[in-house]
């Protein structure tokens, strides 16, 4: 097993068997090859030996035994040649020669008997043997007391190198004692266990600062490595050691990263976590010494592709280089910004184009065509029609989900290489980017009308949608394509305008219609702000005692330069431009500050009920009521005054919260009446569920009351229902005197129109108000 994480010192290994081979390699030198022989068959009780110091000493301890029992026969046989003025009658000189040689043969044999562990031990106690055998001769206690010490003191705390290092200089000091020239005993004693005391305290000494430099170096490093490995570990991004184009050591992130196992990694090239198409410039980034991060694709054990961000890094260790590589995961990250990249250019319900890939096609189809004179495009841009009502009534899921549904359909009638985008909510656009004509763009919409005419069930409810489609082709010679989807939007806004559910083509004179009404618009805002709007009264008449019961409060607008502008016009347009909200409470503000004048004015008279028509947002809008009730309290309105006029579509969307603010408005004296029933999604259910008191029976029914007979009995059942429900009835639009008494006949309650009285101004309606009687004949 290789050890996890080598990442040491190139020069330093704490591995035991790394040092000792290296010990063997650094002692096995093959300097002297005969010596070498015998030494190998004197050392081979050591070959298990795995203390690297043991086997150091063991390689010493051979080499010695070679050595010493030379030189001590040639001191004690042949004084002639070495120190001619000894005589050889001195045993003792022998003696301790002789006694050191026969010491170290004992050692060999007993480490041999395999007790190298006690070597220290032995020596000890042959030095003590030899300094007996010195003080017999010399009777010099103090030396012997000071070399005891010494030798005991090495053993003891130091290594055996020591110990055998003292033994060596003692033996080495006796051998130099002929080269001083001395023949006199004491000095033959005393010089040779002088310098050896002297070099004993020397060497060890220099040998303990010594040992204890390397370990304090060693510790330092352990725990440097220790960190080291440790911020590996830790470390999130994978850490591989490549050298001759494998991986010799890796972490656990790497491992993790890839599905493999560090055993699996190790000997493995690096090149096969990269992708194949990625090896060859990952590799030259390598050869190059490339220190920057780079992105590539890496392929993990089970073959999924992972994207992976490299950085190398070459360092020579000896004769070699080799590669420490750190590896990032990027793949969640790539992942990201691919569904970021997907969201920039797409819609998330409908997963199609959005406006902006949408323009980015379009611009590549006017570059394209202004490159190919022949070529055209055409832009269909589609509305559907009433779709708010079915968003709102219905639900915004169920909104989303038809819109799923109907992009699914519009997809089945394209061509491969049309393009279908979602600009937000109901609107949609189809670019064909190759146009072989204009009957071409015209079968694309008459099939998408087609389609979509199937209906789609959804919460059990049958949905027919209808579209307004603006055609615009690339003739006109468009540059930039926000050009082209403005002027397929206007074409749109004419289909809507001429009755919907039908496709316009874009003319240039429809451009100036547009402007138009941005014109307006403008114009409308100025009015709002300005005042320039004002409040006209309708009467509503009593059929029961054909007396005035009160006004419907109309707005008109009259700009500068007097021409009136009919509500048709910019209602609508507030309703489309979010001005709706504002211009309601404009008449809300005015027509209750007006009832208050004519309450003050002629408190004798019965009380007047005044209709407000109220859009469905203001209606919704959170701050109606908080708004709503201080403006009554400040006009002192009498409960049962003021009435307001709501569409059928106010009332479908949550319904506990609109029943608590129909109750509340009730309770307040304010009467809510539903107007233009008949004409929306009409549910009778919410006629007993809701606290309404009035219908307002609209004006398509009322106006062909005379003349079709199924308007007569739609108006019939209307007014009977209505009675059954404790309801009032008003009938809006009545314009002849046959309608009158048709509607006195059904039991209508209340009646407005043309055959009554048009909108009057407030001079006109407070004449009225004045002359009571002062109604058209017949009504009584």
């Amino acid at each position: 097993m290789r050890e996890e994480l080598p990442f040491s010192h190139p020069t330093i290994c704490h591995d035991p068997q790394n040092s000792l081979q290296r010990t063997k390699q650094l002692m096995d030198t093959n300097r002297w090859p005969k010596l070498q022989q015998i030494k190998h068959k004197l050392v081979a009780p050591w070959a298990e030996i795995t203390d690297p110091d043991e086997y150091f000493f063991a390689q010493l301890l051979a080499t010695m035994l070679l050595i010493l029992p030379t030189l001590g026969l040639i001191v004690s046989f042949l004084p002639p040649l070495v120190y001619p003025q000894r005589p050889i009658s001195q045993e003792y000189d022998f003696l301790i020669v002789a006694g050191s040689m026969w010491f170290w043969i004992i050692a060999y044999l007993l480490v041999r008997a395999g007790y190298h562990r006690l070597i220290t031990s032995i020596l000890i106690a042959g030095a003590t043997i030899v300094v007996f055998a010195i003080v017999l001769i010399e009777k010099d206690y103090l030396d012997l007391i000071y070399l005891t010490l010494v030798v005991i003191f090495t053993g003891a705390v130091f290594s055996m190198r020591t110990t055998l290092l003292l033994f060596f200089t003692y033996v080495l000091g006796f051998l130099l004692v002929p080269l001083a020239g001395v023949a006199n005993l004491e000095e033959v004693i005393s010089r040779p266990l002088s310098f050896f005391l002297a070099c004993s305290l020397l060497v060890a000494f220099t040998t303990r600062y010594r040992l204890q430099q390397e370990e304090n170096k060693r510790k330092a490093l352990a725990a440097s490595e220790a960190r080291y490995r440790g911020l590996l570990e830790a470390a999130f991004e994978g850490v591989a050691i490549h050298q001759q184009c494998q991986i010799v050591a890796c972490n656990a992130g790497l491992a993790e990263m890839f599905g493999y196992t560090r055993d699996e990694l190790i000997g493995m090239s690096l090149l096969t976590l990269i992708q194949e198409s990625f090896r060859d410039s990952v590799w030259q980034n390598i050869q190059a010494g490339i220190e920057r991060p780079y992105e590539v694709q890496g392929i993990s054990k089970d073959g999924s592709i992972r994207y992976i961000e490299i950085i190398a890094r070459n360092q020579p260790v000896g004769n070699e280089m080799e590669q420490i590589v750190a590896i990032r995961d990027i793949t969640q990250r790539k992942l990201a910004e691919t569904r970021l990249r997907h969201f920039a250019y797409h819609d998330p319900l409908t997963n199609l184009p959005n406006r902006a890939s949408l323009l980015a096609h379009l611009r590549d189809a006017i570059i394209d065509i202004h490159k190919n004179p022949g070529r055209q495009f055409a832009l269909l841009f589609l509305d559907f029609d009433r779709f708010k009502i079915v968003n709102d009534s219905l639900g915004h899921i169920t909104g989303d989900q038809l819109l799923i549904i109907v992009a699914d359909r519009l997809r089945q009638c394209l061509q491969p290489e049309d393009l279908l985008a979602r600009l937000g909510g109901d609107e949609f656009v189809i670019l064909r980017p190759n146009l072989s004509g204009k009957e071409s763009v015209i079968a694309l919409a008459e099939q998408i009308q087609a389609a979509l005419v199937q209906p789609i069930i959804l919460q059990n409810h049958p949905i027919t949608m209808t579209v307004s489609i603006g055609i615009v082709i690339s003739d006109i010679g468009y540059r930039k394509a926000e050009d082209v989807l403005r002027d397929a939007d206007i074409a749109m806004y004419q289909a809507k305008a001429k009755g919907r559910s039908r496709y316009e083509f874009f003319d240039v004179s429809m451009r100036q219609s547009a402007m138009t009404h941005l014109i307006m618009e403008a114009d409308l805002r100025q009015a709002l702000e300005q005042d320039e709007l004002q409040v006209f009264y309708q009467p509503i008449i009593s059929l029961r005692n054909g007396r005035l019961s009160g006004f419907e409060a109309l707005v008109r607008w009259r700009r500068e330069d007097g021409r009136f502008i009919s509500p048709g016009h910019f209602v609508l347009l507030a309703e489309e431009t979010g001005l709706i909200t504002t211009l309601d409470w404009w008449i809300i503000r005015h027509a209750l500050y007006q009832l208050h004048q004519w309450n003050r004015a002629m408190p004798d008279l019965p009380p007047l009920t005044l209709n407000v028509n109220l859009s469905s947002r203001t209606f919704e809008s959170a701050d109606f009521l908080p708004n709503l009730l201080p403006i009554l309290q400040q006009n002192d309105i009498l409960p049962g005054q003021l009435r307001l006029e709501i569409t059928e579509r106010a009332l479908l969307k949550n319904a506990q919260t609109v029943r608590d603010k129909l109750t509340t408005l009730l309770e307040h004296g304010v009467h809510v009446q539903i107007d233009d029933f008949g004409t929306g999604y009409s549910s009778l259910s919410y006629l007993q569920y809701f606290p309404i008191s009035a219908i307002k029976i609209d004006r398509a029914f009322v106006s062909q009351l005379d003349i079709d007979e199924n308007s007569f009995y739609i108006a019939e059942s209307i007014i009977r229902m209505a009675h059954r429900l404790g309801l009032e009835t008003i009938a809006e639009g009545v314009e002849n005197d046959r309608q009158l008494d048709l509607l006195k006949s059904l039991g209508c309650e209340y009646i407005q129109g043309f055959f009554i009285s048009g909108a009057l101004s407030v001079e006109d309606a407070t004449v009225m108000i004045e002359h009571l009687h002062t109604v058209p004949d017949g009504i009584h």
